[in-house]
């Protein structure tokens, strides 16, 4: 057996492995499927366990509460050190600093390399052709409402800030769809974003914000309670973690592109709880304060 605490982020990749990050112990898993179903070898693939910040060679390489990662398709592993303000990436056995500079947050700044400035960085995704990576910085109320807080990284390591007109709220996860289109978790709203990168225009697509409570409905008649997670499947529909619900939330398109909302779980009634390690339907499925998720490729 394998104890796993205080995962915080999860990512799957074409090699059918789990990666995973685990925040109280600092490290990277790589939980990889053997050929038995259902069962998985899992193995430490960086960091010592010890809180702190530096670049090594990958078993000896040290994170600061990690919070997103990803492979590359050329299998580089970038991964978000979130209280170090970096982004760090793989290098053949090495782990180094991508880009920003650590425990320099002084203010946010664009730049290359260790020019740049993140604050407050909670996660992060690439589009599909590895040219862009996109990062979220979570900051409470006013202060995220300049919609400057969502930066963008070529694979050169340029650092530049889109500055879209999307008011943010503590926001806590964002993806990308197979079109290029963003979605946020905008948890402090308890709103669903949609942002069009190329035109910069972003839609609630779903709750209202400042409005928190549990329900399902079409765009602003559904409720969630501090979403954050989000994962977007290849045929469209989002899912969201609505942690303080403690649910998985489903949003269908409809035909006019209205985003219905509804509830995975929805025999727990947004209770709390755990199913033990008995196999159970997705409808009857109890969690408690669940944060990231990931899609397989087989969905």
């Amino acid at each position: 057996q394998t104890s796993i605490d205080n995962d915080f982020a999860a990512m799957y990749d074409s090699y059918e492995a789990w990666y995973l990050l685990r925040q109280t112990r600092t490290t990277l898993n790589s939980a990889v499927t053997p050929s038995q179903a259902d069962c998985y070898e899992v193995r430490t693939i960086s960091g010592t366990g010890d809180a702190c910040r530096t670049d090594a060679e990958l078993s000896n390489a040290e994170y600061w509460q990690p919070t997103a990662l990803f492979v590359s398709n050329t299998n580089e592993l970038f991964v978000l050190d979130k209280e170090s303000h970096v982004i760090r990436k793989s290098v053949g056995s090495s782990m180094t600093t991508f880009a920003g500079k650590a425990c320099d947050v002084t203010t946010a700044a664009d730049g290359l390399g260790s020019a740049a400035r993140f604050t407050n960085p909670i996660d992060m995704v690439t589009d599909v052709q590895n040219k862009v990576i996109y990062v979220l910085e979570s900051l409470p109320g006013i202060a995220a409402n300049t919609g400057k807080h969502i930066r963008k990284v070529d694979y050169l390591g340029n650092v530049t800030t889109p500055g879209w007109n999307v008011a943010l709220n503590s926001a806590t996860a964002i993806t990308m769809d197979k079109f290029g289109m963003l979605y946020v978790a905008n948890t402090g709203n308890h709103t669903i974003i949609k942002i069009n990168p190329v035109t910069g225009v972003s839609t609630v697509i779903a709750g209202v914000a400042g409005s928190q409570g549990n329900a399902n409905g079409s765009g602003f008649a559904a409720r969630f309670n501090g979403p954050s997670g989000i994962a977007v499947h290849s045929n469209g529909l989002v899912y969201v973690s609505d942690k303080q619900n403690h649910s998985i939330r489903v949003l269908t398109p409809d035909a006019q592109g209205v985003y219905v909302v509804t509830t995975l779980n929805a025999a727990s009634n947004g209770i709390a709880g755990n199913n033990g390690t008995t196999a159970v339907t997705a409808i009857n499925a109890k969690f408690r304060l669940p944060e990231k998720l990931a899609i397989t490729l087989a969905g």
